[in-house]
């Protein structure tokens, strides 16, 4: 069974592996134009009421997108821009992070199969290429966060490890956008792949909406097989949008 799709929905949507298919090194998949028009009917139809939440940088989502203007979260809710532009972003990291960094870059520097991603106020080491020495970055990493404190922790991902600041994730920033127009009053729906976006799902179910997993490495509420089958139930929140009469023409508040 498809998720069921609620008069007014608010989507946020993960990018790699649920819009975008996941690449061995991050950077490489980009939309295609078919992509940004589905995206573009689609926050027409919500009224804008559609926001990415993603791991990459908000600066890369903004440049992917182009020339969409889409709300988005970038770095896991470190980052977020508003449907009204405004940018809220996470102070710059202390000078103690610049050790971890340090560290990271000669562990990456060693191994041509591991890639560190440098995203100012978090690192992401990916393995994909290194799988067999999964066990051994997460208890580096994980040794790096313990000697940065309790304000960082490790956010774990598919072949990658992400060091970043604790409490700050992508249940945060839906939250902080359902605050805001165009999502306030409307019911949540959280969509995404990976151990990153259980925060979504878990936030959107507590804000009385819910979850989709794409794939099987994640469950929730509502499973979608593949990124196509979501691109199919995407066609079908548009229709079922259009079809929606709204009080005086106006907005849903």
């Amino acid at each position: 069974m498809t998720p069921p799709i609620p008069d007014y929905p608010a989507l946020f949507l993960d990018v790699d592996g649920t819009l975008l298919p996941i690449s061995p090194r991050p950077g490489s998949p980009r939309p295609t134009p078919e992509l940004l028009r589905l995206l573009d009917r689609l926050s027409r139809a919500l009224h804008g009421a559609l926001a990415l939440l993603s791991g990459r940088t908000l600066a890369t989502l903004v440049e992917l997108f182009e020339p969409l203007s889409i709300p988005a979260a970038g770095t896991h809710g470190l980052e977020i821009r508003f449907r009204d532009g405004a940018i809220q972003r996470r102070d710059s990291a202390p000078p103690v992070f610049n050790e971890a960094r340090r560290e990271l870059e000669v562990l990456a520097r060693d191994d041509p199969g591991l890639y560190l991603e440098d995203k100012e106020n978090a690192l992401a080491i990916h393995y994909r290429a290194s799988p067999d020495r999964a066990d051994e970055l997460r208890q580096s990493v994980n040794a790096i966060a313990r000697r940065l404190g309790p304000d960082y922790h490790v956010q774990e991902g598919l072949y990658v490890l992400e060091l970043k600041p604790a409490g700050i994730n992508k249940g945060t920033a839906l939250r902080q956008f359902m605050k805001s127009h165009p999502f306030l009053g409307r019911t949540p729906i959280a969509v995404g792949d990976d151990l990153t976006d259980l925060h979504a799902f878990a936030q959107a179910e507590m804000l009385g909406g819910f979850g989709v997993a794409i794939g099987e490495r994640i469950a929730a509420r509502w499973q979608i097989t593949d990124p196509a089958t979501l691109h199919h139930w995407l066609e079908n929140v548009i229709r079922r949008s259009n079809a929606i009469v709204w009080d005086d023409g106006r907005p849903f508040r």
